[in-house]
């Protein structure tokens, strides 16, 4: 019987899988560049937007003085806004019998309103003490109080002496409060959600506090009708530099007295308090330095903080914010 062949066919099938071999190549030489900068692009945004990691870390170059000896008060520092401020140390039990001592005192809505205007006035600060045969608030105020002072959370170790600090933040700019701009925001409506976000407080007791502040004329950093009046509304309230002047006084205790009323998250009152104090007291300028976030790495060491299972609880007498979420 005779040989039958089929036909031949395997050329034109080679031809078409080497035609489709040279898409696939030409495919993967258009997308490989492409998905690359993709990559770079994400990296950039998450490295640029998270100041904690070490692309962050570069600090600046700050100038201070080479020794702090012959180091002396300008003469002109004390040109400041001046008035008398006295605070409230004790309190009395109220006639319904009903009391519980507080740090920060029971200031009303009324109060506090008045506590705005840098006149002669007393208020409240903390350090508040019970009337006698109640416990102690678990503080007592140190009356020896100094010209300046410099607050460092737990976690830093400042490597310069504390003139040169003074010197630099204080006198060089001619300002009587320095605080560090915040190393990642600078807008209060960021900050309130990333609070929320990583569950640093109740969301309940932030929303409240947030309402109140925008009914009060707390307005976002970028807000078109107005020009900021910081270089930011977040602050890296880890470094302060003070003089005890009135309005750094007065700006602390309205401060803390912010705290102490809503909630503990203290970046989210810090720019309210300011501009209130600022709206209340056209004339009588407070003078702040908002420094840049790298000049306080510059300046002090971070060490995390360790934990301790051994430690002991706050005394029973002490106010424990039970709808708080302490991160």
């Amino acid at each position: 019987m005779p040989e039958r062949r089929l036909p031949i066919t395997a050329p034109a099938a080679a031809g078409s899988r080497r035609h489709s071999r040279r898409l696939r190549r030409r495919c993967r030489l258009i997308l490989l560049p492409a998905f690359v900068l993709a990559l770079l692009c994400l990296a950039y945004l998450f490295f640029s937007s998270h100041a904690n990691l070490p692309f962050h870390d570069a600090p600046c170059e700050i100038q201070f003085l080479t020794s702090v000896d012959d180091l002396v008060e300008p003469a002109h520092y004390e040109n400041f806004t001046r008035f008398s401020l006295n605070y409230i140390l004790n309190e009395e039990v109220p006639d319904n019998g009903f009391f519980e001592p507080l740090f920060g005192g029971h200031q009303s809505l009324q109060d506090r309103e008045e506590t705005y205007h840098a006149k002669d006035q007393t208020l409240h600060c903390g350090f508040v003490r019970g009337p006698d045969d109640y416990p102690s608030t678990g503080f007592d105020l140190d009356e020896n109080d100094r010209r300046y002072s410099i607050w460092l959370d737990s976690k830093l170790r400042p490597h310069a002496d504390p003139m040169l600090i003074i010197e630099y933040f204080l006198w060089r700019k001619k300002a009587e409060y320095a605080i560090s701009m915040h190393y990642d925001r600078s807008c209060v409506w960021e900050e309130v959600l990333q609070n929320k976000r990583l569950n640093k407080y109740n969301h309940a007791a932030i929303d409240e506090q947030f309402r109140f502040y925008q009914s009060d004329g707390l307005v976002k950093f970028n807000d078109s009708s107005q020009l900021p009046v910081l270089p930011s509304y977040v602050p890296e309230g880890s470094f302060i530099v003070r003089a005890h002047t009135p309005m750094s006084n007065l700006f602390s205790c309205l401060w803390f007295n912010e705290v102490n009323r809503f909630t503990s998250r203290d970046q989210l009152s810090f720019t309210y308090t300011y501009l209130k104090l600022r709206r209340t007291n056209p004339g009588k300028p407070f003078h702040l330095n908002m420094f840049k976030d790298c000049e306080r790495r510059a300046i002090a060491k971070l060490f995390h903080h360790r934990t301790n299972k051994t430690t002991d609880p706050p005394p029973a007498y002490l106010r424990v914010d039970k709808t708080s979420i302490q991160g």
